[in-house]
């Protein structure tokens, strides 16, 4: 993440809990979590001492259809798939910051692609 997020936004993440996280109410054989009918167990096993956390699982939908991942910024929450890639967390990260960005998402700027090819749309980055 940090490839993908310093040269492009001057922004860092560090490593906070790593332990497996017990979801009350989840079974681990379960096979799908939808993310708008996200378990509170979830929000239970969030790492205190971080903004967001993220717990890898089988599969994760929008309700809709599957996807390599899905955050629910407003808890601090971001579900990564077994079939994430190598830049899903990033991805997920971004969706994060930018729901707390008070950047006006209707500015365009163009922001030359840094690091494995992914660039950061300017609406997602926090101005000042």
């Amino acid at each position: 993440m940090n490839a993908i997020w310093n040269p492009q936004a001057n922004v860092y993440f560090e490593l906070g809990r790593a332990d497996p996280a017990t979801i009350e109410g989840l079974s681990p054989q379960a096979d799908t979590i939808e993310v708008k009918k996200l378990p509170p167990g979830f929000l239970n096993e969030r790492d205190s001492g971080s903004a967001l956390t993220f717990f890898l699982v089988r599969k994760v939908t929008d309700g809709r259809t599957a996807d390599n991942g899905a955050t629910k910024a407003k808890e601090g929450v971001s579900l990564i798939a077994d079939s994430r890639s190598d830049s899903t967390m990033a991805h997920e990260a971004g969706h994060f910051l930018g729901a707390l960005n008070e950047f006006s998402r209707t500015r365009s700027i163009s922001i030359d692609s840094v690091a494995f090819g992914s660039a950061v749309p300017a609406a997602r980055i926090r101005s000042g």
